[in-house]
């Protein structure tokens, strides 16, 4: 079945002189290039309603995505992670790619999707193991956060946290919205 978006299409001219600076901020940032066609496609197209909290959530998503320390392999498990726990097809849509690039085995991805162990190793296996307590349980085990120190800072730790967090905004956003994929996208739960 088909989603409908819950809220109408949102045209540039449409956007209030603090919705166009929303905008223009989102594009003009590390992440020009990477909204796509659609300027107001994914979350954004939501958040640029209400500028003064979409200010805020790209700005703190710009910093997770692109100023962190945290490496990209690690990240994108992360959102990867978080996305598939929502079933946020959109959100691991994009990032599975992205996660691909990073250096992420697309088997490792494609059994995380369907709801498998993933098998990763390392440090990837400890922050899938550190972002599903989180998601589940609401903590980090002593056990866990333990080994997290050994392969990860304590730096890295409170970024990986945070990047949870923040992921989990962006999937409650697309679900509670039911944001379509874009017509060049594949589920990747399917």
């Amino acid at each position: 079945m088909e989603k409908k978006m819950r809220l109408p299409d949102i045209k540039t001219e449409e956007l209030s002189v603090e919705q166009s600076g929303l905008l223009e901020a989102m594009q003009s940032g590390p992440r020009k290039g990477g909204i796509g066609d659609n300027p107001l496609g994914g979350p954004f197209g939501v958040w640029v309603r209400t500028p003064v909290l979409g200010q805020a959530i790209q700005s703190l998503g710009s910093t997770i995505r692109f100023k962190t320390s945290l490496p990209s392999d690690i990240r994108e498990i992360v959102i990867c992670t978080v996305g598939t726990f929502y079933q946020s097809e959109f959100e691991v849509a994009v990032h599975k790619d992205i996660a691909i690039k990073a250096g992420v085995s697309v088997q490792a991805l494609e059994r995380l999707c369907s709801g498998l162990d993933p098998k990763f190793s390392g440090a990837q296996k400890i922050a899938h193991q550190l972002t599903t307590e989180m998601l589940k349980q609401h903590r980090i085990s002593q056990s866990t956060f333990e080994t997290a120190l050994i392969s990860l800072t304590t730096e890295k730790i409170m970024e990986l946290v945070a990047t949870v967090g923040y992921y989990c905004l962006v999937s409650h956003t697309l679900n509670a919205f039911e944001i379509p994929l874009n017509e060049d996208m594949v589920s990747p739960f399917t």
